[in-house]
């Protein structure tokens, strides 16, 4: 709103697309069981490993500015979801990927047939 880049810094920009947002959806606060910002046991995991050796994000000093302002999602290694691993080293572990590939060539030609194209 002020058009003033640091008027936030990279914590506060962090925690806006993160926790705040998750809050703005109505998810439980680090405060209640299993809530946002908490790794512990018992806690859902949702989070996101990076690969913290790509030139982009050297020198790794502040984790939170690597990832505001540095981090472009290609040096995503793993993610995981409610502790499932969905996605790592480049691979899904809980979705066909081909298969959805091959279900949305049948989209296409579907739309193909009913836009004339």
């Amino acid at each position: 709103s002020t058009l003033d880049p640091t008027r936030l810094n990279a914590q506060q920009v962090l925690d806006m697309a993160t926790r705040d947002g998750a809050a703005a959806l109505g998810y439980p606060g680090p405060d209640l069981p299993n809530g946002l910002g908490a790794l512990a046991p018992g806690a859902l995991a949702d989070l996101i490993a990076l690969d913290l050796t790509h030139p982009n994000l050297q020198p790794a000093h502040d984790p939170a500015s690597l990832v505001v302002y540095a981090a472009s999602g290609h040096e995503v290694r793993l993610t995981m979801v409610h502790g499932r691993i969905l996605w790592q080293d480049g691979r899904f572990l809980s979705l066909d990927w081909e298969g959805l590939l091959g279900e949305m060539a049948g989209v296409r030609r579907w739309l193909r047939e009913k836009l004339g194209g």
